[in-house]
């Protein structure tokens, strides 16, 4: 309840293509590889004890750069999907517009009709652009991190248990509390 059901999502994905979700995932994926490389090779940096600078500098800025333009890059065809997706959404509401029966002109008032074109079509095309690809990024993010704290400590995934059990109650509680107060900002 209140949740956005994975079939919505496949369908989004759908509207942005395939080939542009699989390219977008695997530039989320090379995002947070470059990332983590750049803290281990900080961390390296700073055990070696050794006073050559340069070195590690020249390879600390050039992990630092990929990561950058990784980061450029999938913003920009995160960008390019959702307006894609945006532009699929827009082109299926117009014909559902166009095709409805006269009876719908006659009951639904002209300015709803319009809002649904420009706010609606707004929240899809800037707001859900930018909070899916922050949440791509942090889900991606948050995998590489677990990824990272089962590889140095493998025991740690005792404690992970019972706090993803917490987080997921906090979120049933967050989610309800959410829906409500956006149902009462939209009235």
């Amino acid at each position: 309840e209140g949740a956005v059901t994975l079939a919505v999502y496949l369908q989004y994905a759908k509207m942005m293509g395939i080939p542009m979700c699989a390219v977008i995932l695997f530039v989320a994926i090379g995002v947070n590889g470059s990332q983590v490389a750049v803290n281990w090779w900080l961390s390296r940096w700073s055990v070696s004890g050794s006073s050559d600078t340069g070195y590690y500098l020249t390879i600390y800025v050039g992990i630092g750069l990929g990561a950058c333009f990784l980061i450029f890059v999938y913003q920009i065809t995160f960008v390019i999907g959702g307006l894609a997706s945006a532009a699929g959404i827009h082109n299926r509401m117009l014909a559902a517009v166009l095709k409805a029966p006269m009876s719908f002109f006659d009951t639904t008032p002209s300015g709803q009709i319009l809002n649904r074109f420009t706010a609606d079509m707004y929240s899809i095309d800037v707001l859900l652009v930018a909070q899916l690809s922050s949440a791509l990024g942090l889900l991606f993010m948050m995998v590489s991190v677990f990824v990272t704290m089962v590889a140095v400590m493998p025991y740690i995934l005792v404690a992970l248990v019972p706090l993803i059990s917490f987080y997921s109650w906090v979120q049933r509680i967050y989610r309800n509390s959410a829906r409500e107060l956006k149902r009462f900002d939209s009235s």
